[in-house]
């Protein structure tokens, strides 16, 4: 009874005799006939009639591969923009382009596809580009891809409190990727060595300006020596800091003999320069 199901499907013959019934058809209908079939068949023979079958579907559906060449050209298309954008030799940019959804079959095109990227191409980030084929079948579609660029970073390795001096042996370089780096990011360990921690760090955090300030080198009520500086002639005095200060800030002093109220710029530890 199964068979006679089978041998009953019908058919659509072209002039030649050749099969050009729609493949979807043909996939239907081979699918419904080999599930049936397993229950008519002896066991021994089931593995024959799922290799006869697995054939059968193979040969029907060729169109899949050829549709999907499109998709890889237009994948390709934007690889290569991406390629001769940045500078890949350094391994400082990398990315991955999305694939669009697998059931989207393009036919291949005929010349390489066209290439249209965004007006406001970014350096990082999520990047969108339209690639187009002219023929033999016109299509369009859009990929995105997301581009990360690597940024050498510092961390430290151990605790670091508030208000403790940063030291060297406190520090590790890594390299992290970004797609959008954290602002303020400090780069380079000579702008971190000496600085004081606004705030705890904790070890594997990138250091940041934010996270750092200058070392105090002029405590309010401290006395100081003052520098007058003009050209062809300088003078010191001393005076007494009536606030706290880091290099290169400007405090206000007073004199201590005169008293009189000025305003001087940190030049080191306890010294400062009179403007």
């Amino acid at each position: 009874m199964v068979a006679n199901r089978c041998r009953a499907a019908p058919r659509v013959e072209s002039p030649s005799g050749v099969w050009s019934a729609p493949v979807s058809s043909l996939v239907v209908l081979a699918r419904r006939c080999y599930s049936e079939t397993l229950f008519s068949i002896p066991p021994f023979r089931t593995t024959t009639v799922k290799v006869f079958f697995l054939l059968a579907v193979t040969i029907l559906y060729p169109a899949t591969s050829v549709a999907n060449s499109g998709v890889q050209q237009a994948i390709e298309a934007v690889e290569g923009f991406l390629a001769n954008s940045y500078d890949s030799s350094e391994s400082n940019f990398r990315w991955q382009v999305k694939p669009p959804d697998h059931r989207l079959l393009l036919t291949e095109c005929e010349s390489p596809p066209g290439l249209e990227p965004p007006a406001d191409l970014k350096k990082m980030g999520k990047i969108s580009f339209k690639v187009s084929c002219p023929s033999p079948t016109p299509w369009s579609i859009y990929l995105s891809t997301t581009v990360h660029q690597r940024v050498p970073t510092w961390e430290s390795v151990v605790p670091i409190s508030r208000d403790e001096v940063v030291h060297r042996s406190h520090l590790e370089k890594r390299d992290r990727w970004y797609t959008s780096p954290p602002s303020g990011l400090i780069t380079s360990a000579n702008q971190i060595v000496g600085k004081v921690a606004r705030q705890n760090i904790f070890p594997g955090d990138p250091i940041r300006e934010k996270s750092l300030r200058d070392a105090i080198l002029v405590r309010k009520g401290h006395l100081l020596r003052a520098n007058i500086t003009t050209p062809g002639f300088s003078v010191g005095t001393q005076v007494i800091a009536q606030e706290q200060g880091a290099l290169g800030e400007t405090i206000k002093v007073r004199n201590a003999k005169t008293e009189k109220l000025m305003t001087a710029v940190v030049a080191g530890a306890g010294q400062v320069t009179l403007r």
